[in-house]
């Protein structure tokens, strides 16, 4: 069976037959290249995205978004949204939308993921105060 799975690898990746010369035969150096390529791309797709930490220095720019808008609640709007959001889909950085667009989603989404008025108020804060401009 292990000799089986070798010649069906081995007849996809043709480049894995060392007994054959040709121009598909690649040296050991360019099959090691193009494995640490595929695998640092594999780790590079399952990274995440990494949400942006509420610092005081954020503060001014909630606070156009949500006069009320304290550190505590940009924390809180950041957990929720990690949650809420997050617990059946990727988690998608602020920076990628527009507060419009963050607000359609949030309305959309709102109902499938169970958001109560002040849940929706805290996501859209905190993504609105990361938002794109």
């Amino acid at each position: 069976m292990r000799a089986l799975k070798f010649v069906a690898i081995a007849w996809v990746f043709p480049w894995l037959r060392r007994s054959r010369p040709g121009p598909t035969n690649l040296s050991a150096g360019v099959r090691g290249l193009l494995t640490a390529s595929l695998c640092a791309l594999g780790i590079a797709a399952c990274a995440g995205i990494v949400l942006p930490r509420p610092s005081e220095a954020d503060l001014p720019a909630a606070q156009l978004v949500s006069p009320e808008a304290t550190l505590a609640t940009l924390h809180e709007g950041r957990s929720r949204y990690l949650a809420s959001c997050a617990a059946c889909h990727q988690a998608y950085a602020p920076a990628s939308r527009s507060d419009v667009e963050w607000r359609h989603e949030v309305a959309e989404m709102s109902a499938r993921a169970h958001l109560s008025s002040d849940d929706q108020r805290l996501i859209l804060t905190y993504l609105e105060t990361y938002a794109r401009r």
